[in-house]
C-alpha cells in the first residue's frame, strides 16, 4: 500500500543571506510523500511581487528530527537535518535548523505530517553533536556532527556552527576499518567519545589540537544516540577486521 501523501501550507522566515540578494518572502507548500519530503515554494521581492519557484527534496533519511509546535496564532514544524549542508542553498536554511511556519487553520495538517514523518525516522540513526577541543586557547569554538554512513564514520564540523554561518564547515570521512578503537565514556556533565586512527590523516584532517586520539565532547542529553551510535561503529569494525583481505 504506498505511504499517505500529506501536504501543508507554509511559510519561511527569509535570512539574513535571502534579505541580501532581495528576497523578502518565501511561501509554499511543504509535501511528505514516499521517502521524500519536498518543499515546493516561491519567492517575493520587496514589493510583494513574486521573484522566482523552485522546489527542494530533502530525503527522509536525511533528517534527524521533526518537532511540532503549536502558537496561538499558529504552528511551527520544526525540522534538523542529519547532516549540515542538507539545507544548503535553501531560503532560510543559513541556520543547523529550518523552520516552517504554519497558520492556525493548517496546525492539524502540520501535526499530522510531524507525526508520519517521525514514524518514518524511527529507523534512522541519528547524527550526534559534538564539541572538539579548540586550537587557540579559547578564542573560537569547534563544534559538529558524527554520523555513519555506509562504511566510514563521518565527522561535520565548522568553527563557530551555532549562529555561525553554515558555510563554515567541513566535511572528513574515515573508514572504518582504519580505525584502531572507538570508545564512548560517560562522565558527570559532559560525556566523551575518544577515536584513534591508525594513520595521522585523521588527526591532521580535523581542526584543534589532537596527540594520538581525537576525543569528542558530547552533551548527556545525546548519551542514548551516542552509544548506540558507538556500539553500531564498533560492530562495523568487527566485521571490517574479520573480513579477508582479498575483500
Amino acid at each position: 500500500m504506498p505511504a499517505l501523501e500529506i501536504s501543508v501550507p507554509v511559510a519561511v522566515d527569509p535570512s539574513i543571506t535571502d534579505l541580501a540578494s532581495g528576497i523578502f518572502g518565501v511561501s509554499g507548500e511543504l509535501v511528505l510523500t514516499g521517502d521524500q519530503l519536498v518543499f515546493a515554494y516561491e519567492t517575493r521581492d520587496m514589493q510583494g511581487e513574486v521573484s522566482g519557484q523552485a522546489a527542494r527534496e530533502i530525503p527522509v533519511e536525511g533528517v534527524q528530527n521533526v518537532v511540532f509546535k503549536r502558537h496561538p496564532f499558529g504552528a511551527a514544524l520544526v525540522l534538523y537535518p542529519r547532516t549540515l549542508n542538507l539545507l544548503e542553498g535553501m531560503p532560510g536554511g543559513n541556520t543547523p535548523t529550518l523552520t516552517f511556519k504554519v497558520k492556525g487553520s493548517d496546525r492539524a495538517d502540520a501535526a499530522a505530517l510531524a507525526e508520519a514523518l517521525q514514524h518514518r525516522l524511527e529507523d534512522v540513526m541519528d547524527s550526534i553533536p559534538f564539541k572538539l577541543p579548540d586550537s587557540d586557547w579559547g578564542l573560537t569554538e569547534i563544534r559538529g556532527l558524527l554520523y555513519l554512513e555506509d562504511e566510514f564514520l563521518v565527522f561535520e564540523v565548522g568553527q563557530g556552527i551555532e549562529g555561525g554561518s553554515r558555510d563554515d564547515y567541513q566535511i572528513v570521512k574515515i573508514e572504518l576499518k582504519a580505525l584502531v578503537e572507538m570508545d564512548y565514556k560517560r562522565g558527570f556533565l559532559t560525556d566523551e567519545i575518544s577515536v584513534r586512527p591508525k594513520k595521522r590523516d585523521l588527526l591532521e584532517a580535523l581542526p584543534g589540537r589532537h596527540a594520538q586520539v581525537v576525543t569528542l565532547s558530547v552533551r548527556r542529553k545525546h548519551r542514548d544516540a551516542a552509544e548506540t551510535l558507538v556500539r553500531e561503529a564498533q560492530r562495523l569494525m568487527r566485521v571490517y577486521k574479520e573480513m579477508p583481505r582479498s575483500l
